[in-house]
């Protein structure tokens, strides 16, 4: 799965960013774009929207991310998380240069269970708590393991065709473009 995502990231061009209908193009739109492009190429993906209220020391919020959702001949299925910027998620001040090895361990595009992804949150925590705590820096509550945990594990909106747009309309945008 992982190299699909990178394949049909890469297939991205103008083209497909414009029919998101947006003046500007950021991470929102490229994800929008490979959902549609996932969804063309058979996948039941979908563009999934968390929100999450504060609590205790933990600042409410909302975030953006794919999942896609396989089914097996038996009737199970498995929830594949997909972040185009993971990295993005755990840069902090001042880091120690192990605390950068880490980091740079991980990949930059997430394509994995949920468990995969718990797994990586304790390590990148564990390790911001080191780094931190060597410049004598407390771990700030959007660093910590419940917030990040909230960004994927909260109630989430799944949309299949985000903004409205059906497969079909991007599949005909995408043949009369070429």
């Amino acid at each position: 799965m992982l190299s699909t995502v990178q394949s049909l990231l890469l297939s991205i061009d103008d083209t497909n960013l414009l029919s998101a209908n947006v003046d500007r193009c950021n991470c929102s739109c490229i994800r929008q774009s490979l959902v549609k492009l996932l969804r063309l190429n058979g996948y039941d993906a979908a563009l999934c929207i968390s929100t999450w209220q504060g609590f205790g020391n933990v600042p409410g919020g909302d975030h953006e991310y794919i999942d896609v959702i396989l089914n097996d001949k038996v009737g199970s299925s498995d929830r594949l998380i997909i972040d185009i910027d993971l990295r993005s998620h755990f840069e902090i001040a001042r880091a120690v240069e192990s605390y950068n090895a880490v980091m740079n361990s991980l990949p930059i595009i997430f394509v994995g269970s949920m468990a995969k992804l718990n797994q990586l949150l304790q390590i990148m925590v564990d390790a911001a708590k080191y780094s931190l705590n060597q410049h004598s820096m407390p771990l700030p509550p959007w660093r910590s393991l419940p917030y990040l945990q909230a960004k994927w594990q909260s109630d989430y909106e799944r949309r299949p065709h985000p903004q409205g747009q059906n497969d079909l309309s991007l599949l005909h945008r995408i043949i009369n473009s070429a």
